[in-house]
């Protein structure tokens, strides 16, 4: 699948999912295998701002959710719009390069 596809139905995945707290895994789990497909175009973030932008994603945004069990529900539900919000417009960004 080429990239410009790849990103396309990614973009249509995280819309839809936007408001279901439920989907973050499998998310997630898009989110790593996205990371995964960029480093085998270009490992170094430097030289590839999307895959900078999907890491940096990664770890402010889904790594805190991972500790956000103990928090309130309104607290889990902002940082998960807080990720969808980043992967979103990372993805967007990349389409238009």
């Amino acid at each position: 699948m080429e990239r410009k596809e790849r990103l396309e139905k990614l973009l249509q995945t995280i819309r839809e999912n936007r408001h279901r707290e439920s989907s973050f895994d499998s998310l997630h789990t898009m989110l790593l295998k996205e990371i995964r497909s960029e480093e085998e175009i270009e490992s170094d973030p430097k030289k590839n701002p999307y895959l900078d932008k999907l890491q940096q994603t990664h770890s402010v945004h889904a790594g805190g959710i991972f500790f956000a069990k103990d928090l309130k529900s309104d607290d889990r539900k902002r940082l998960y719009k807080e990720f969808i919000y980043h992967f979103e417009l990372d993805v967007r960004n990349a389409l238009e390069q």
